[in-house]
C-alpha cells in the first residue's frame, strides 16, 4: 500500500479564503499585495473582488459568497463603513455565523479604526447627504434603514469590537520595512487556526472510516490473520487492522483498497 499519513494529507490542502476591503483606498494596496505574496507561500487561495470580477461575475453574486464563505479576511480603515457594498458583506459575513466552522480574520490597515469608531460610523449613516448609501444597503439587504443600521451594528458587535478589543497594533503605524513581516505573521496565525481545524476534522473522518472498516472485516469475507500478515507483523483484531489502514492510505481510498 502506498504511504500516506495525515501530516501529508494536510500539508497539500489548499485553502481558499476571500478577502473584504475597500479596492479604491490607497492603503489597501500595498497590504493587499503582501497579503497575496504571504497566501501564495502558505498556499492559501486569495479571492477578492478585483480579481475574481474580471471573469464578469455580478457583484452582487460575488458579495453573497464573500459573506457566506468559511474563511474570510477583512481589511478595516474608516472609508469600509462608509460603502453599503463592504456593510452589506460585513452584515452576510455576521449572518453567517452559525456555519459549524468558520473564520473570520479582521486586520486593522488604518489607526484612525478603533473601539470608539461606530460614534463616527453612525454619525455618518445618519447624515442627509448619504442617503443614497441608506439606501443602497437597505435595498441589498431588502429591509429599512433602520433594520439595515441594526444588522450593521450587530456586525460591528460580533465581529469588530471583539477583534479591537485584543489588538492594538495597525498597517499604518509599522515601519515600513516591517510591513511585509506583519502580514505574514498575520496570515500564519490564520494558517494555524485552519490547520488546526483541519486536523480536527480528519479525526472525525478517520474515526468513522476505521469503525467502517472494522465492521466490513467483522463479516469474515476476508481472512483476518491472512490481511494481518499483509499489513501487520502479527495478526491481531479488526480495529486494529483498520487503524493500519488509516495510517498507510489517504482516508477516502481506504475502503475502496479494502475492497
Amino acid at each position: 500500500m502506498q504511504s500516506h499519513n495525515a501530516s501529508e494529507s494536510n500539508s497539500a490542502v489548499r485553502i481558499k479564503t476571500y478577502l473584504s476591503y475597500r479596492q479604491k483606498n490607497p492603503q489597501n494596496l500595498s497590504a493587499l499585495e503582501f497579503l497575496k505574496q504571504h497566501c501564495s507561500a502558505q498556499s492559501i487561495d486569495l479571492i477578492y473582488d478585483q480579481e475574481a470580477l474580471y471573469a464578469g461575475q455580478s457583484i452582487k453574486r460575488f458579495m453573497d459568497e464573500l459573506g457566506s464563505a468559511r474563511c474570510v479576511f477583512i481589511f478595516l480603515t474608516p472609508d469600509y463603513f462608509e460603502s453599503a457594498c463592504t456593510l452589506y458583506e460585513l452584515v452576510t459575513i455576521d449572518q453567517w455565523a452559525d456555519m459549524d466552522v468558520r473564520f473570520v480574520f479582521p486586520m486593522r490597515i488604518s489607526n484612525d479604526v478603533t473601539a470608539y469608531s461606530r460614534t463616527a460610523i453612525q454619525t455618518f449613516w445618519e447624515k442627509v447627504e448619504n442617503k443614497a448609501i441608506r439606501d443602497e444597503l437597505a435595498n441589498l439587504l431588502e429591509t429599512s434603514h433602520g433594520a439595515a443600521w441594526s444588522k450593521v451594528v450587530d456586525a460591528w458587535d460580533n465581529i469588530i469590537k471583539p477583534y479591537l478589543g485584543i489588538r492594538n497594533d495597525s498597517l499604518e503605524f509599522i515601519k515600513a520595512e516591517n510591513q511585509s513581516k506583519f502580514v505574514e505573521e498575520f496570515v500564519l496565525a490564520a494558517k494555524s487556526e485552519f490547520m488546526s481545524a483541519i486536523q480536527e476534522e480528519n479525526k472525525k473522518l478517520q474515526s468513522k472510516i476505521i469503525f467502517e472498516i472494522a465492521d466490513i472485516l467483522k463479516k469474515n469475507l476476508i481472512p483476518l490473520d491472512l490481511l494481518a500478515k499483509e499489513i501487520m507483523p502479527v495478526s491481531v483484531t479488526a480495529e486494529a487492522i483498520a487503524q493500519k489502514m488509516i495510517t498507510q492510505v489517504a482516508d477516502r481510498n481506504a475502503i475502496a483498497v479494502l475492497t
